[in-house]
């Protein structure tokens, strides 16, 4: 029996086990940007970018480019190094170390970065046998419907029917819920023409976050009562939706909120220490000296005899502070 692997088995053998070869159309792009945008050939991460010139230097809107780059920072392709929110914003990304050197090799290799096309062809310090040509699509696109490599050849009848980026349309969270979008559902929704590029795209997001938080059913089926919705227009997000952007950003968010808690929480237990051993480092006496009138006749325990030296702590300089302890 013969065991030898064939070119094509080894291609997908090959392409299952790296990162680089899964990434195609818009995902490319932004990895090729983001690693031209490094500080140094050896760094992980960017000099500041700003998502709009991201948008605009790929040809896309500015809510696809965001929802692409939270999914890569999802799926562990890339992380947020530093950030700046608001006028003038930005944001520094650093790529996933075994992503990063995969294409340090491929840059030494000559292979880096790769040409725009829509497929993985052999040349160079490729591991692609001579002459084979495979559709590099991941699984979860809708030119995709199956695991691993499809078989859509360029020049087909699809690729005259329906735009090149509608083939790029992010399926994979509504076949996470097991609702099968596939490119006939995608030529169907294009003939129609009654929703655009990205509202497609933000419907399929904000369906399948129906589906997973509110448990969202439907009479007809889920596959089917979408498909009604996309015949007059895209589909309407439930009143808890966030973007995976937005939950990106909110992540964040509530991790610096968490932070800032956190030295809140510090900053007042060393106050509350430092009080505590300057209270224990005055004489009754002295302390006395400080209190107003009519609080002398108050044991020092009293909540509104500690208040009031607590006021006079924060008041008196460190200097001061110091001569006043030497001189009890």
């Amino acid at each position: 029996m013969n065991t030898q692997q064939t070119p094509i088995e080894m291609v997908v053998k090959s392409a299952a086990n790296t990162q680089l070869l899964g990434l195609v159309g818009l995902k490319l792009r932004l990895i090729e940007i983001i690693s031209a945008s490094r500080k140094s050939l050896a760094s992980e991460s960017t000099d500041p970018l700003n998502v709009r010139s991201l948008a605009d230097q790929v040809g896309a809107s500015l809510r696809t480019v965001e929802t692409t780059l939270a999914r890569m920072v999802r799926e562990g392709l890339i992380s947020v190094a530093q950030s700046k929110r608001g006028r003038g914003g930005w944001v520094s990304y650093s790529i996933a170390t075994g992503l990063l050197q995969e294409i340090q090799k491929a840059h030494a290799d000559g292979d880096w970065p790769s040409a725009p096309s829509h497929t993985v062809r052999s040349g160079g310090g490729s591991p692609l046998s001579a002459g084979a040509e495979f559709p590099s699509r991941r699984p979860g696109y809708a030119g995709d419907p199956v695991a691993g490599f499809g078989s859509r050849p360029r020049g087909s009848q699809n690729s005259r029917e329906i735009p090149d980026e509608w083939l790029e349309v992010d399926c994979s969270l509504l076949h996470q819920e097991q609702v099968m979008f596939a490119p006939s559902h995608l030529r169907q929704v294009w003939k129609w023409g009654n929703v655009s590029l990205d509202e497609l795209q933000l419907s399929i997001e904000a369906f399948a976050f129906d589906i997973r938080v509110n448990r969202k059913t439907m009479r007809m089926g889920l596959l089917n009562g979408f498909m009604e919705i996309l015949k007059t227009g895209s589909y309407g997000p439930p009143a808890n939706f966030e973007t995976q952007a937005d939950t990106v950003r909110r992540q964040n968010i509530e991790r610096l909120e968490a932070y800032r808690a956190r030295q809140k929480d510090l900053d007042r237990r060393e106050s509350d220490l430092a009080f505590s051993l300057w209270l224990g480092g005055m004489s009754e006496a002295r302390l006395r000296q400080w209190m107003p009138l009519e609080l002398q006749d108050k044991p020092l325990e009293n909540h509104a005899v500690l208040s009031s030296l607590r006021l006079i702590y924060e008041q008196i300089p460190r200097k001061s502070m110091t001569q006043a302890q030497g001189a009890r």
